[in-house]
């Protein structure tokens, strides 16, 4: 299963270094109804290296590797850990489901999870602290230099320290400005129209259309409302690379830039 999640990774970034991941199963915070499913970054950190894009900035291990064409640590380049008690009777009861067909059921699917853990390792994550603002060691990760708050228009790597830890709490007004997303982003994320149904009673409401088709805005609302907007925004990456493992398959040509990922589980 782990594996089929790098496969499909492995159809994005390219790369001619070997990605080198290091996946364990450890306990992590787990109650009955809420837990830790897993958490994941890069192994090390490399800024101003020869093929570094932005001066004064941190690439996560295999993206600087990626851009200085060699493997600059010869280690590990992503940690992964997951949560080895889910499963317990205290932990989530259902448990993991490991298969890739996405019948789940009841139970916590693990390769959306494995996807999403891998991307923070890649380099969909920032090393800046959220609660102070503080860069790490006194600079920004390049994650940060795309890191826009459209309430300040200004990203990351241009504000103050108080800044961006406003900015860190502020879900509906930061966003990704990349120029893949921004290019993507549209079918993707599909803005869709929203109306408003007054009679009759039975059907009162908002209703949104989409490519889905139409569905009742009220109680798609209040389930919003019980995530919260932190959760909401986790869930809709989540969702999005639940589509990417859909979309993708499993059945593309290999290219010669193409990354290997090699998958190790040991002692630290």
């Amino acid at each position: 299963m782990f594996q089929f999640a790098a496969n499909i990774w492995a159809g994005i970034p390219s790369s001619t270094v070997e990605i080198r991941v290091h996946a364990n199963f450890d306990p992590l915070f787990c109650t009955t109804n809420s837990a830790v499913l897993g958490q994941g970054g890069p192994a090390t950190m490399w800024r101003d290296f020869a093929g570094a894009p932005l001066a004064g900035h941190w690439y996560h291990a295999a993206l600087a590797n990626r851009y200085a064409g060699s493997d600059l640590s010869g280690g590990d380049d992503v940690n992964i850990t997951f949560n080895s008690s889910l499963g317990a009777s205290n932990c989530m009861p259902a448990g993991w489901y490991y298969g890739v067909d996405g019948n789940e059921g009841s139970q916590i699917e693990l390769l959306p999870v494995v996807l999403h853990e891998l991307a923070h390792g890649l380099g969909f994550s920032t090393a800046t602290d959220g609660s102070t603002g503080n860069y790490a060691s006194g600079y920004p990760t390049v994650y940060d230099h795309y890191l826009l708050d459209v309430g300040t228009g200004k990203h990351w790597d241009e504000m103050s320290a108080t800044e961006r830890a406003a900015s860190a709490v502020a879900c509906r007004r930061l966003v990704w400005d990349g120029t893949s997303v921004k290019q993507h982003a549209p079918p993707t994320l599909n803005d869709r129209s929203l109306l408003r149904v007054n009679a009759p009673a039975g059907i009162a409401g908002r209703v949104r259309r989409g490519r889905g088709g139409v569905r009742s805005g009220a109680r798609h609302g209040r389930r919003e409302r019980q995530r919260g907007d932190g959760e909401r925004c986790g869930r809709i990456a989540d969702q999005r690379l639940r589509g990417l493992h859909q979309r993708r398959g499993h059945g593309r040509q290999d290219r010669a830039d193409r990354p290997r990922f090699l998958f190790a589980s040991r002692p630290r």
